[in-house]
């Protein structure tokens, strides 16, 4: 039997599919089950039927369905979570349903991803279950989950402390009965959705820490011990309330990227300005933005000269000064004049977007480590069932020793075994620093790549535009004849002025520099490889390489000495030579100092260029770069990344996403030095949005400090827990002890990992 789904062309909400077709194709052989879906404008079809019959049916009921197969993706959004394992749970549920292939739920933003055939009345049943609200479609705009309701836990929290407080007091006037109901009134108030949640994981099949707390607070209650059964429900409210806030706070330190994107914008239409929703943008319009505005799109500067600040985006402390042609970004801010922008992007596709999604999305593609705790709690909760009873059991049966405290000392270890800190030991941090990245300008796409740039051992670079500056400039300029370099430089710049070659730009770009004017050469031919060739007034001008000068035997004098970073340009006029002018692709000024950073940090650099040796040696010492592979093809980079990945675990390449896509995809971790580009975004895994390496340090030590707060986290949940469970087995752990260390935990673990949000490069 398979599932196969139908789309309708009349689209979402089409009724009369669901009316007139669903009869007529489960009136087909071997057909079991009909589902439409009027929200998405589909029809579900299960049972062993051909999709040529299904389409054949609904050709002769007008209506031409098209197949789109179980494969494809949809996209819920989910409001209200704020319990990150009765998170898990639904998300586990939904993977359990019937022809789901995979289910993904994403905490921070409220966006479950179901790849397989699911009804939304099914997910609606789950969802239900734990008080979602569940809608198709992505969450609009990238607008986080409404406030969840941890006011409420608070509240209840503090309510149920103040009906413990009174029901002690009653107690202690020995007014037994209104004091054991107002215990148990306490109990209800801190532990009703902790009830609710344990009826449903049994419904389920599971054990979760709300089966711990209610199983423990419930025999407490059958014990008599009502006064610690209220302690341990006020205690429990409190600690939910806690991983609540925690979760809120992940979701706020997103929000403050959300919240530069501005909600109106300033469009102009022959020659008027309206305002108008930035979300109303599209490619072509043409947008106004005054000085101290937020740009609402990705576009390019038609009108206008301001600086704008790109911090947003790039993590660049100053404003950058923009002219007509130059792009700006949504989200950025201009300072001072008063700008004409065509818009590029619409508004769910701008750069801003996208860093965003990422990073939200960061947090559903869990890091080892994460993956890790996440298979050790859904062990540890039967396991430590399993121990609370032999602590019941075993000492009344063997050692003689009292049923009322050894069941006591058993609740007691259910309660502290709850793994409420080590569930969110490892989101907090990892989120936080995920999103304290993306605000100073490094945008890491996944948390599991914080745990590997963690652990990097080598960094491989490319040459041209990552550790250079990307464009050649001419470094020196030497005349052999006795004429001044100015006159070399122009008919070498009449020649140069025909060619497209980045060598002749440079060269142009310097004789315009010096506001030098030239004719231009006549016949100019290129000679592959080797140079150009052509006519001014009449005589004829070569200019060309040392290989072809050495082929036109033309002498060159004894002495000259060119730089090996450097690349010559030799020119000759009627086969005599008159000088030659230096072109190099300098280094960026600030890797020098990069790569003592890196070299402090422990991680060992290579270069991998396609440049002649000399050269590469040259830059390599001048950058304090050690290793240096040169002569390499783009593929030829793929093999050195592997040959390096056989000498140590973990090699990352740095490259501009494009040209070294192969081997950015072939490392341990790819890191693109982009400038927001479209390429780097979608290659690497990590992107280096202000275009230089200035960031790539701070990757290193947030990653390394993020692993470091996630591996302290573990320590004091498990620490804490063992500790407790130490103190069960001698007879010595109280109810209310038991939970206020869960608490405690749970309090230290956020703040530790919120530690992450104050990071700054």
């Amino acid at each position: 039997m398979s599932m196969s789904r139908f789309k309708c062309p009349h689209g979402a909400g089409c009724l009369q599919c669901g009316e007139i077709l669903s009869i007529r194709i489960a009136e087909l052989p071997g057909v079991v089950r009909v589902t439409p879906d009027s929200l998405f404008g589909e029809i579900n079809v299960e049972g062993v039927v051909s999709s040529d019959a299904v389409l054949e049916v609904s050709k002769s009921a007008g209506i031409e369905l098209i197949e789109v197969g179980i494969g494809e993706n949809r996209v819920y959004s989910v409001a209200g979570i704020s319990c990150l394992d009765c998170a898990a749970g639904f998300e586990k549920a939904v993977n359990q349903l019937p022809n789901v292939e995979e289910a993904t739920l994403n905490t921070l933003i409220g966006e479950l991803s179901v790849r397989g055939v699911v009804s939304l009345g099914e997910l609606q049943n789950l969802g239900g279950l734990e008080g979602y609200t569940i809608t198709p479609g992505k969450v609009k705009g990238l607008t986080l989950v409404a406030e969840s309701s941890h006011r409420g836990e608070l509240w209840r929290a503090v309510g149920a402390a103040v009906l413990w407080g009174l029901a002690f007091a009653l107690d202690w006037q020995d007014l037994k009965i209104l004091s054991i109901g107002t215990y148990g009134v306490a109990i209800l108030v801190g532990g009703w959705s902790n009830f609710f949640k344990a009826f449903k994981a049994i419904r389920q099949g599971t054990f979760n820490m709300a089966v711990l707390m209610s199983v423990a607070v419930t025999g407490a209650a059958l014990m008599g011990e009502w006064q610690e059964g209220a302690a341990v429900a006020s205690l429990f409210a409190l600690a939910e309330y806690l991983e609540e806030w925690s979760v809120e706070r992940g979701r706020k330190a997103l929000s403050t990227l959300v919240s530069l994107t501005p909600v109106t914008a300033h469009r102009l239409l022959e020659g008027e300005e309206f305002e108008v929703p930035a979300e109303s943008l599209v490619p072509g319009d043409r947008i106004r933005i005054r000085p101290g505005e937020q740009i609402p799109s990705d576009g390019v500067i038609v009108a206008g000269i301001s600086a704008v600040m790109q911090a947003a985006i790039t993590g660049e402390p100053l404003p950058v000064d923009k002219v007509a042609g130059d792009r700006v970004f949504a989200g950025t801010i201009n300072t001072h004049g008063a700008l004409e922008v065509e818009v590029e992007r619409a508004a769910g596709d701008t750069t801003l977007s996208r860093i965003i999604r990422l990073v939200a999305q960061a947090q559903s593609e869990r890091a080892p480590v994460e993956q890790l705790v996440e298979r050790f709690a859904a062990k540890y909760t039967p396991l430590v069932l399993i121990i609370a009873a032999l602590i019941a059991v075993v000492p009344p049966v063997f050692f003689g020793s009292s049923w009322n405290e050894s069941l006591y000392q058993a609740l007691a270890l259910l309660v502290v075994a709850c793994p409420c800190a080590l569930v969110i030991s490892t989101p907090v941090a990892i989120i936080s620093a995920v999103t304290t990245g993306a605000r100073n300008g490094v945008l890491v796409k996944a948390g599991a790549f914080l745990e590997v740039a963690a652990s990097l051992n080598i960094l491989a670079f490319d040459k041209t535009g990552t550790i250079t500056k990307g464009e050649p400039e001419v470094i020196q300029v030497v005349s052999l004849d006795g004429s001044s370099e100015d006159e070399l430089l122009s008919k070498l710049a009449s020649l140069e002025k025909m060619s497209e070659h980045p060598l002749s730009k440079a060269i142009l770009k310097e004789a315009a520099k010096r506001k030098l004017s030239f004719d231009e050469a006549q016949n100019v031919t290129a000679v592959p490889g080797r140079g150009l060739e052509g006519l001014l007034n009449g005589r004829k001008l070569q200019a060309g390489n040392d290989d072809w000068f050495e082929e036109l035997n033309i002498d060159k004098p004894v002495g000259i000495e060119v730089p090996p970073e450097a690349t010559p340009i030799w020119l000759a006029e009627e086969g005599k030579l008159l000088g030659l002018v230096e072109v190099a692709d300098p280094l960026k000024p600030e890797i020098p100092g990069i790569m003592k950073e890196l070299e402090e940090l422990y991680i060992e650099t290579v270069l991998l260029t396609g440049d002649r040796q000399e050269t590469a040696d040259a830059l390599a010492a001048e950058a304090g770069i050690w290793r240096v592979r040169a002569h390499l093809l783009p593929d030829e980079k793929l093999t050195m990344i592997e040959e390096l990945q056989k000498e140590v675990p973990s090699v990352g390449m740095v490259g501009d996403g494009i040209n070294d896509s192969p081997a950015l995809a072939a490392s341990s971790l790819g890191i693109a030095v982009g400038s927001g580009t479209d390429t780097a975004i979608e290659t690497a895994d990590v992107v280096m949005m202000d275009g230089s390496l200035q960031k790539l340090p701070f990757l290193i030590r947030l990653s390394r400090e993020t692993l470091k707060v996630i591996k302290q986290n573990i320590t004091i949940a498990i620490g804490l827990k063992m500790l407790a469970i130490g103190a069960a087995f001698f007879g010595v752990l109280t109810l209310w002890l038991a939970i206020l260390s869960d608490v405690g935990a749970t309090f230290l673990v956020t703040l530790n990992s919120l530690r992450m949000l104050r990071k700054n490069s």
